[in-house]
């Protein structure tokens, strides 16, 4: 049963708080990248550098809304085929 929640906790949300650049964007990348859904939630915190992945998503037309809630920010992005 564990494992089933675990599951889910990961396809609802991305949790890259403990990736530090590159490797944040990287990993932002390609699981923008390989996304089955229509949109994608990652977890980071407020000492993370979001200016690329944000310079990423409006030079690439993606529609997003990004929430701060005190360390944590989150950013979800919607995918729509053009």
């Amino acid at each position: 049963m564990k494992l089933v929640e675990e599951q889910y906790i990961e396809a609802s949300a991305i949790d890259l708080r403990q990736y530090q650049c590159p490797q944040f964007f990287v990993q932002f990348k390609w699981h923008l990248k390989n996304c089955p859904d229509k949109s994608i939630q990652y977890i980071c915190t407020g000492e993370q550098d979001l200016s690329d992945v944000k310079r990423y998503l409006c030079n690439n037309s993606y529609h997003y809304d990004f929430i701060e809630e005190g360390q944590l920010h989150y950013i979800k992005v919607y995918i729509t085929d053009v």
